[in-house]
Formats: C-alpha cells, sequence, structure tokens
C-alpha cells in the first residue's frame, strides 16, 4: 500500500495534547518535495512542546488532594457542613490545578521515542523518510500524529481540550464527594498520628508510626479493591457495565471509532481514619488533704496528708517527653489569728499528655483491611463508583457532537493529502 511523504510544517498533535506545533525539518537541507518543503525524516520534531492533557489531569489531581488535606487539617467544623467545605475546596483545588497543569509545557523530547513506522529503504543523509502514518509514542501514554489539514488538526484539538475539561471537572465533582465518606479527614488524621509520633517520642517511634501507616494504608488498599472488584462484578451481573460502555464514547482521536473505551478511575482507592497510631492521651490525678500555713513574719510552710492516685497511663506505656500539670485547692477550712493564716482542704494535682502503646503491625494490617468491608465504607464505594460512571456517561452527548465535527473534518484532511504528489510504493 502507498504511503505519502511528509513535508515540513505539517501539523503534529498528540492524542492527549492541548496544543498543536508544526514539524520541523532540521535533520536535512538537500531534498525538497515539489511544493517547496523540505522531506521530513525519523530525526525531526515539532517546533516546540506539547501542552499535555495528562499533566492537567495529575494536577486536578494534586490540586483536589492537597487542598482537601490543607482543608481537612484546619477546618474545625464537623458534620455535614464541615464535609461541605471541605469538599467545595477540594473541588476548587482540582480546578486550579488542573488549570495550571494544563499551562504547563510538557517536556516532549525526553519523552518521545522516534517516529515509526518509517520507510526501511529510502534514506536521505543517512537517515529513513517517514510517513503518513508514522507517530511518536509518548511515554506519559500519547501519541503523536500528523495532520495535513489545518481544519482537521484544530477539530482534534478541541476534541482533546473538551474531553481533558470535562475530566477535570469529574475529577473535582468526585473530590467534593469524597469529603463526605471521610478520606480527606482520614489521611489528615494518619499525617497527625505520625507527626505525633516523631515530635512527642523521637524518632524511633515516630519511624513505627510511619510503618503502621504504610501497613494500614496497603491492608485497606487491598481490602478497597476487593471491595471495587465485587462491585464491578455485580455491574456485570445486572447490566450496569454494558450500559456504561454503550454510553461512554472514545475520544482517542487515534482511533476515533473504536468501542467500549474503558473510562478513568477518578478516585483513588484511600483508607478513612480508622487507623490507631498508638498515641493517645493520659491523665494522672493526684488527690491529697493539704494544711496550708502563711506566718505574719513571711514565711509559709505547706503539709500534706495521705493521697490517692487515679490515673489511665496504660501498662508498659511510654509517656511523651512534655506534659501539663495544673494544681487546684478546694479550701474547706480557714482560719487566721496574730501569728498568721491557716489553710485546709483537698489539694488536687492534675498531669496530662501523651503515651505510646506499642502493637503489632500485624493489628493495623488486620484493622485496615477490615475496615474496608464495614457496612458504612461499603456503601461509600458504591455511591462513588456508580457517580463515576454517570458523569462519564453524562460527558458522551457533548463529546458525540464534537466527535462528529472531527470525523467530517477527516474529508479536509484526505484534500489535503490529495494535494501530496510524492508517495512511496512499494514499502
Amino acid at each position: 500500500m502507498s504511503q505519502l511523504l511528509v513535508p515540513s510544517e505539517v501539523y503534529v498533535l498528540c492524542t492527549k495534547g492541548l496544543t498543536k506545533q508544526q514539524l520541523k525539518v532540521a535533520s536535512q537541507q538537500s531534498v525538497t518535495m515539489e511544493n517547496g518543503k523540505l522531506v521530513a525524516t525519523v530525526q525531526d520534531r515539532m517546533g516546540a512542546n506539547c501542552n499535555c492533557a495528562m499533566v492537567a489531569i495529575a494536577g486536578a489531581f494534586a490540586g483536589a488532594l492537597i487542598a482537601g488535606f490543607i482543608a481537612a487539617a484546619t477546618i474545625a467544623t464537623g458534620g455535614l457542613a464541615g464535609a461541605a467545605i471541605v469538599g467545595g475546596i477540594s473541588a476548587a483545588g482540582a480546578v486550579g490545578g488542573g488549570f495550571l497543569g494544563a499551562l504547563v509545557p510538557c517536556i516532549c523530547g525526553m519523552l518521545t521515542s522516534d517516529w515509526e513506522p518509517f520507510h526501511p529503504m529510502v534514506e536521505i543523509e543517512d537517515k529513513y523518510i517517514i510517513l503518513e502514518n508514522s507517530v511518536m509514542s509518548c511515554k506519559l501514554g500519547g501519541s503523536i500524529m500528523i495532520f495535513y489539514s489545518k481544519t482537521a488538526s484544530d477539530t482534534a484539538l478541541k476534541l482533546n481540550r473538551l474531553n481533558t475539561a470535562f475530566d477535570v471537572g469529574i475529577i473535582a465533582v468526585m473530590a467534593f464527594s469524597c469529603s463526605f465518606v471521610g478520606m480527606f479527614k482520614g489521611i489528615v488524621t494518619m499525617g497527625r498520628g505520625v507527626l505525633e509520633g516523631f515530635t512527642n517520642f523521637g524518632g524511633k517511634i515516630g519511624l513505627k508510626c510511619l510503618g503502621k501507616v504504610g501497613a494500614y494504608i496497603a491492608a485497606s488498599y487491598g481490602g478497597g479493591e476487593l471491595v471495587s472488584l465485587g462491585i464491578d462484578l455485580g455491574k456485570d451481573f445486572i447490566g450496569w457495565s454494558d450500559l456504561v460502555n454503550e454510553n461512554t464514547v472514545n475520544v482517542n482521536i487515534a482511533n476515533i471509532q473504536d468501542d467500549n473505551q474503558k473510562c478513568m478511575d477518578y478516585t483513588p482507592n484511600l483508607p478513612n481514619d480508622g487507623y490507631d497510631n498508638g498515641v493517645s492521651t493520659y491523665e494522672t490525678k493526684h488527690t491529697s488533704t493539704y494544711e496550708s500555713y502563711r506566718f505574719v513574719n513571711g514565711s509559709n510552710e505547706e503539709s500534706l496528708g495521705r493521697t490517692n492516685t487515679a490515673t489511665d497511663v496504660q501498662k508498659g506505656a511510654l509517656l511523651s517527653k512534655s506534659s501539663t500539670t495544673t494544681i487546684n485547692y478546694d479550701a474547706e477550712i480557714r482560719m487566721s489569728d496574730r501569728t498568721g493564716y491557716i489553710e485546709g482542704g483537698t489539694r488536687t494535682e492534675i498531669t496530662r499528655g501523651l503515651q505510646y502503646n506499642s502493637s503489632s503491625y500485624k493489628s493495623e494490617v488486620v484493622g485496615g483491611f477490615k475496615e474496608s468491608f464495614t457496612k458504612s465504607n461499603i456503601l461509600s464505594a458504591l455511591g462513588i463508583s456508580f457517580l463515576e460512571d454517570i458523569l462519564s456517561m453524562a460527558k458522551s452527548p457533548i463529546l458525540k457532537k464534537i466527535i462528529q465535527d472531527y470525523q467530517d473534518s477527516l474529508k479536509a484532511e484526505q484534500s489535503e493529502m490529495s494535494k501530496i504528489m510524492e508517495y512511496e510504493a512499494t514499502i
């Protein structure tokens, strides 16, 4: 099958690209086409980097997580109102992160492979020429395609941008929803638990708390994956998956007519707040009778009677380096004469601080795994999963119109290609 040669200044667009570029031929200066433009080889690249949809989506994820964690750590309001505030801030972070990510130029030169396929038998200055179906693969998952028509490249670019905007919007909605299942609060709780270990008990205990977080997250993630698998099997059984596939369009411009594109997973399987770092508060109370004397000569004396002690310090627990102590006097007798002043009553001394009670990593693994299968977690996973499917289907009607425009623009692509007179019949 014959293939057209590729001239300088054709349009190139990545399937994940948010900007298009033109091919710049710098690998050779000796061979031109009939239109006077240089013939492209495997060493030629676009004139500048592209902006990447994957970076925009990563920015949306990062913005949602960072904003959500900061909000969860600083907002004291609880209940649905607090969750709504945290969710709103997280959603705003997703939109902002996606917008900033879309503005970041990708380092395409470092991430892309060589053009493939190329003509194996035709070289210019020891470089193989590329053809109309040549593409460059990107390590971020995209493929850089060649367009001969500005109309087709513009329409493909519009499709990429709109789809990315929908993806960022879906991430924002999912971030808002995740705040109601305690995801952000849970991670903040874990972070505080590790920080408590380092600041109050030193590096050794801090590292133990960090290890417990890792064990809990790994177990919770594994349990969550099993829950997700069960939900997916249930969807298949009731026919929901087929409905989603039928109503979810494929927006990959490289194979726009393929069906059954797998939906993006917009929600990381993160644990909630069931983690216990082994750190808890303690209170030790000493209660005793007292007699206090203040003499006219300025001297003071205090004597204590029998002391009763009550504490909730756990056996074998390690106490934190710092603590607070308060002493209260409840005077029951007050007397004075010419020698001075005497007071008697009950003295209460209360010491509060933190204690660390070591537990095995096994308890965190078991706890994290069990937590995934609680009724509330399963219901939350069901709600998030179906919401994700519904949002993916909701964008399809609008994208179908743009996809049809892109398919129509391929006629202009064929028209421009028909103007190219140089081709290779034998490959």
